[in-house]
C-alpha cells in the first residue's frame, strides 16, 4: 500500500508569517510539482508571537477572506527552478545533501515517523 500525503489534483499550502499570510496552490505535474497560484493576506495584528499562532480565530477569519480574485492566475515560473549551490559549496568549502533528502526528511517529520 503506498501512502500518498498530496492528492492528485493538488494541495495548498500556507506561510504564515508576522507580516502576512502566503497561499500557494500547487498540482502534480510529470516529476514533480507545479505553482498554480499564489496569494497574500496581511497577518491579523497580535495574532503571531514568537512564531506561534495565539489567536486562531483571527487567523483562520484572515486565511478565509482572501477572495479568489487575489489569485486569479498562475504564478510565473522558471521551467527549471533548481538552485545550483556550486559557487556556495566552493566558497564554504560546503558539500550539499541532494535535495531529495530534504523533501524526505519533511515529509517523516509532518507524518509523524522521525526527527
Amino acid at each position: 500500500m503506498q501512502l500518498s500525503l498530496f492528492p492528485k489534483q493538488g494541495c495548498v499550502g500556507l506561510d504564515i508569517g508576522h507580516n502576512s499570510i502566503k497561499a500557494v496552490q500547487v498540482e502534480r505535474s510529470g516529476e514533480g510539482w507545479v505553482v498554480q497560484k499564489a496569494a497574500e493576506a496581511p497577518t491579523p495584528p497580535d495574532s503571531v508571537k514568537d512564531g506561534v499562532v495565539i489567536d486562531q480565530a483571527a487567523m483562520t477569519d484572515a486565511i478565509r477572506a482572501i477572495p479568489t480574485a487575489d489569485y486569479p492566475t498562475a504564478a510565473a515560473r522558471p521551467l527549471n527552478s533548481r538552485l545550483d549551490t556550486s559557487r556556495l559549496q566552493r566558497a564554504f568549502g560546503l558539500r550539499m545533501p541532494p535535495w531529495q533528502q530534504g523533501v524526505e526528511r519533511m515529509l517523516a517529520e509532518v507524518l509523524g515517523g522521525g526527527a
